[in-house]
Parts: structure tokens; C-alpha cells; sequence
């Protein structure tokens, strides 16, 4: 009897521990959840991307990889506007290049003493931060290689001679004379900005085209240091490898060791269209330099039957050089077609009035029927000549043959600016409905003389 007491102590105090263990891990959970939250806070406070500057580098990096919208502006001209994850980095003189108002950018930059503008980056509308970046001009070195002749001059886009013009005419139009100084300022921010990896080449003039080189001739003015110079016209870096490949090859042949002289300019005779037309230096080890002078068309291409679907052609593109030729707007059409059908005829076995309908585009000069053999059995040999120059597509006329039961062939001739030609024979296919000539009854009876 005197153990029973004991066992219910015993059962009391496992109650008492059981309890304190549940509580105690009551408490861990609770805290451990107050951790995890704040933790989940933590995060979420820290979400927002971070905005650095370095080294002219802007960077932005996004702690949790998701979508934000990022919009630059300078001084309050928008620059960038689009949407990143992960991270972002540009350099911030690339960024300026995004405007195309190079001027503007140069005017705002020299209100201040270094160049200085102000960048503000703005992160889904929560980030809002602003710095100055002072552009630094870089000292170019302008080419002082010139060409004249029958081509179009190429100068590099950041030493573009109507760049003062443009500049002055830009500030003329705001009222605004902000003297010599500020203008030479101006003019080496804009050919900072204009300068890329890849040398850029433009020109302002309308680019000849011509047939061949024959009886054309150069004057450069150059300081090309070489033993030997040569100009050549090129479209690809092909070209220029094998052409100075030949060249070398054959002890410079087609050389001359002075530019003083008017300068004859060479080409793959296989290739046509728009070429670039290079001063080319090669020393006695073989090491060349080119520089890049000026733009001519080459065309040796008759007109075609039917449409040419070409896509407009804007640049010249040299990889190995990073060279970039620009080519002018609007250019003048060296390709062309012409299309001769006939609507419709009327007549009988002795000539036809034939209607012909011509559509044509490009550089189409005129067509030529020729009306020759059957064609002009009754009504003479002759070549009807449409001169279509000034004319607008498509063109109708009318024009007499001599046409004969099932196909007649006519000889057309297709002649473009160039003197490029095309000859081809169009059919026209000819039914006629003869009906048996009616019968007169004559009356022998009829006395005549009554």
C-alpha cells in the first residue's frame, strides 16, 4: 500500500516533462517561422535590382532573374526603354550613340565646362537614379586621301566636310550663336560620337554608272607611304585578296611607284554593280595598306523578260577590314525589265492593227519591233522604234503587221541607258474566219444596148 503513492508521483512528473518538451518545441517552430519570415522579408526588401556605375560602365543586376523595365534618358531624352532580366550592363558612350541627334547631344554636353550630361535610370518606377557622365573627346585622325574623277568621294562619317554645315544650320535654326570655341567643342563630341569599330564611309554624291573603265582615269592625292600603288574597284574582300594576290604574284604588274599621274582603276571584269574604288599601297615585303575613296557602278546587265525582285542594296560590308560603305538613298536603277504583250487585233489577210501594251521599270531606254520577212509582206520593212524614257508604265500603241494564219514571230529588242540589249521573238498567234465570197447571177438575156 505504501507504493502507491510513488507511481502516481512518477506519472505526475513524466506529465510535467512531456509538457515542458512540447512546449519548448512549440517555441523553436515559433521561432523558427519568425526567422523564416523575416528572412522572406529580408528578400523581398532586397528584390529591386541594383544600379552601379563603373568605368563608364552602367550596370544593372537583378537579384531575383525577373522581368523589369529599365528607361535611360539624358537630360530628359529618352536613350533606353526596354525590359531585362538577370543582369544588364553597356558602356554609357554607346548608349549616347542611341540618339540620333548627335548634334543635340553635343550642344547639351558643352553647356557644361567637362563635357558633362546627366543620366537618369529609372527601374519599374521605383528606382530613380541620376548621375553625370563627362564625354571625353577622342583625338581622330582624319584620312587626307582624296580622288577625283567619274566616281562618287567617300569620306568617313565622322569627318564628313558638310559636318560643320550641319552643325551651324542646326544651332541657326534655335537663334542661338554660341561662338568658335563651343562650335570646335561641339564638332569633336559629334565625331566622338560617330566613331565606331567599324570605319564608316558615306558620300553626298550621286554614284555614275558606267560600263567599264575604258578611257577613265584618277587623280589621287594621297600620303600613303608604298613602293607601289594601284586602284581597284570591288565589291567583296574576295576580290581584293585575289586581285592583290595577282598583283604580288606578278611582280606589281598594272603598278605605278607614283601617284602624281592620273591613275587608271582596275576590276574583276566578271562582277557588276556598286564598287568601292580603293587607293592600294604595297611595300616591297609584301605588306599592303587600302584606303577606301570612292563609289561607281558597274553595268554590263541586258533587261530582263520579266520583274527583277531585288532587295534595295545599302551598304557595302567588309568583315576582315571592318569597313562599312554606305550607300546613298534612292539610287539610280542600273537593273530593268521590259514586258511586250498584244491586247488585241483587227484586220484581214493582207495587215493586221495590232494594240501592244509595254510594262517596264528600271533602267529601260527603249523598244524595237522589227517588221521584217512575213511580218511586212504588204505593208514594208520597218523597225518601230518606242522610246520609253519618258514615258510611264505601262505604255500602249498600236502598229500594223502583216499577220498569217497560226504563229507569227515578232523580233523584239530591249535596250537599256547602258546600251546593254536584249533580243527575243514574241508569238502571236493569228485565227481568221474566212467566209466563201458570194455568188453574182448574171443574166445573159439582158439587152444592153436598151
Amino acid at each position: 500500500m505504501k507504493l502507491q503513492p510513488l507511481k502516481n508521483q512518477n506519472q505526475e512528473d513524466m506529465r510535467n516533462r512531456l509538457s515542458i518538451t512540447l512546449f519548448a518545441i512549440l517555441i523553436i517552430f515559433m521561432t523558427a517561422c519568425k526567422g523564416n519570415h523575416k528572412a522572406n522579408m529580408s528578400n523581398k526588401e532586397t528584390s529591386n535590382p541594383i544600379v552601379t556605375v563603373q568605368n563608364s560602365i552602367l550596370d544593372i543586376t537583378s537579384l531575383n532573374k525577373s522581368l523589369h523595365n529599365v528607361k535611360i534618358s539624358v537630360n530628359g531624352i529618352e536613350l533606353f526603354n526596354k525590359e531585362i532580366t538577370d543582369s544588364w550592363h553597356s558602356d554609357i558612350i554607346d548608349l549616347l550613340k542611341e540618339h540620333n541627334d548627335f548634334i543635340e547631344i553635343a550642344y547639351i554636353a558643352t553647356n557644361s565646362i567637362d563635357n558633362t550630361v546627366a543620366i537618369k535610370v529609372q527601374v519599374d518606377n521605383s528606382i530613380d537614379t541620376t548621375f553625370n557622365y563627362a564625354i571625353k573627346p577622342m583625338n581622330l585622325e582624319f584620312s587626307k586621301t582624296i580622288i577625283t574623277g567619274k566616281c562618287a568621294p567617300l569620306y568617313s562619317n565622322f569627318s564628313s566636310p558638310n559636318l560643320e554645315v550641319d552643325l551651324k544650320r542646326w544651332l541657326f535654326k534655335r537663334k542661338e550663336n554660341v561662338g568658335k570655341h563651343r562650335i570646335d567643342r561641339m564638332l569633336e563630341i559629334v565625331r566622338t560620337l560617330k566613331f565606331s569599330e567599324y570605319n564608316i564611309y558615306e558620300t553626298d554624291s550621286e554614284i555614275p554608272i558606267i560600263k567599264n573603265f575604258t578611257g577613265i582615269r584618277y587623280n589621287v592625292k594621297s600620303e600613303m607611304e608604298a613602293d607601289y600603288y594601284v586602284l581597284f574597284a570591288y565589291s567583296s574582300e574576295n576580290e581584293l585578296d585575289s586581285f592583290i594576290e595577282e598583283i604580288v604574284s606578278n611582280d606589281f604588274e598594272l603598278t605605278t611607284s607614283t601617284i602624281k599621274h592620273p591613275m587608271q582603276c582596275f576590276r574583276d571584269t566578271k562582277t557588276d554593280g556598286y564598287k568601292c574604288i580603293s587607293l592600294i599601297g604595297i611595300k616591297e615585303d609584301w605588306s599592303y595598306q587600302v584606303e577606301p575613296l570612292g563609289l561607281v557602278c558597274i553595268d554590263n546587265i541586258s533587261p530582263q523578260e520579266s520583274p527583277i525582285e531585288t532587295t534595295p542594296q545599302s551598304f557595302l560590308l567588309f568583315k576582315k577590314s571592318k569597313t562599312i560603305i554606305r550607300l546613298p538613298e534612292n539610287l539610280s536603277p542600273f537593273l530593268g525589265y521590259a514586258i511586250l504583250s498584244t491586247k488585241d487585233f483587227g484586220g484581214n489577210g493582207a495587215s493586221c492593227m495590232v494594240n501592244f501594251m509595254i510594262e517596264f521599270s528600271g533602267d529601260v531606254k527603249s523598244l524595237t519591233i522589227k517588221r521584217n520577212d512575213i511580218l511586212s509582206k504588204w505593208v514594208g520593212k520597218e523597225n518601230k522604234v518606242i522610246n520609253l524614257e519618258d514615258e510611264n508604265s505601262p505604255y500602249y500603241f498600236t502598229y500594223e503587221l502583216h499577220l498569217e494564219e497560226g504563229d507569227n514571230y515578232v523580233p523584239v529588242i530591249v535596250h537599256d541607258l547602258r546600251g546593254n540589249k536584249m533580243e527575243y521573238k514574241l508569238n502571236i498567234p493569228a485565227h481568221f474566219e474566212r467566209s466563201e465570197s458570194p455568188q453574182i447571177e448574171i443574166d445573159n438575156n439582158i439587152d444592153i444596148w436598151n
